[in-house]
């Protein structure tokens, strides 16, 4: 990692801090749905660790309390991230690497940080986008 790349991670990580602070009240509002729902506190983790993200969360979690089942509550989560196909798309070409390494990289993907990346020209500052992830990671989990 150069200087640039330092200098962009640290922005990244000054401008998620904001949405970091949405990003724990909300993963605090999850795991009270979660619990009301009947989640243990061990899965109710488990999902944000292995999901982390919070609209499919809520939906998954929506879908089981009105009395569906798990394959409905995973259709809905899928539905909610399905947005993450075009950012994914859109972002692969500014990552390097092979296919299975951009995917990789394309996890520290959320809506802020792919927004925060963003150069204007259709390109993104990966490094921007994984300082922007980081805080946001840390308050979800």
């Amino acid at each position: 990692m150069g200087a640039d790349d330092r200098a962009s991670f640290r922005e990244g990580l000054r401008l998620g801090l904001p949405f970091a602070v949405a990003s724990f009240l909300l993963s605090m509002s999850f795991g009270v749905v979660a619990r009301e729902t009947g989640f243990s506190v061990l899965a109710a983790v488990a999902m944000s660790v292995l999901v982390f993200a919070g609209s499919a969360q809520f939906a998954a979690v929506a879908v089981l309390a009105a009395g569906g089942g798990a394959g409905a509550a995973v259709a809905a989560g899928t539905l909610m991230n399905s947005r993450f196909l075009p950012m994914g798309i859109a972002l692969a070409s500014s990552l390097p690497g092979r296919a299975w390494w951009r995917g990789m990289q394309g996890l520290a993907v959320v809506d802020s940080s792919w927004a925060l990346a963003a150069r204007g020209d259709g390109t993104f500052d990966r490094w921007r986008l994984f300082g922007t992830t980081a805080p946001q990671l840390v308050a979800w989990y």
